[in-house]
C-alpha cells in the first residue's frame, strides 16, 4: 500500500514529505491510520545529528493517535478479551513498543 510520510534523509536536513510503500500487517501486527503525531525532543535530538544511535533515513512518530484499520494473521486479544477490535482509537507511545504485556 502507498501512504505519505515525512522522512528525514540526513541530520540537519528538512523533513521531506514523500510517498512510501508499506507492506500489509504481518503476524501479530496491526495497521494504524495515524490521525495525529507529535514532535518531541527525541526527534529534535536525532535530527540534529547529536544522537549516536540516530540512523537515516528515518520516519519519526512514536507518539500519536490513530485508528486500528486491519490486522495481520495471529490476531491478539486486548485486555477485555476482544480480538484486535478494528476501529478502536489508540494512543501510541514508546512504551507500546515494549513487551506485549506492558500495556495490559
Amino acid at each position: 500500500m502507498k501512504t505519505k510520510a515525512a522522512v528525514a534523509y540526513a541530520a540537519g536536513k528538512q523533513l521531506e514529505v514523500v510517498t512510501v510503500d508499506l507492506d500489509g500487517p504481518k503476524a501479530g501486527e496491526v495497521l494504524i491510520e495515524i490521525r495525529a503525531s507529535g514532535v518531541c525532543h527525541t526527534v529534535k535530538f536525532t535530527r540534529s545529528g547529536g544522537d549516536p544511535e540516530g540512523l537515516f533515513p528515518v520516519i519519526f512518530g512514536h507518539a500519536g493517535h490513530g485508528v486500528r484499520r486491519c490486522a495481520g494473521p495471529q490476531r491478539r486479544s486486548d485486555a477485555r478479551g476482544r480480538v484486535d477490535p478494528l476501529g478502536d482509537h489508540l494512543l501510541r507511545t514508546l512504551r507500546a513498543f515494549g513487551a506485549r504485556g506492558a500495556l495490559h
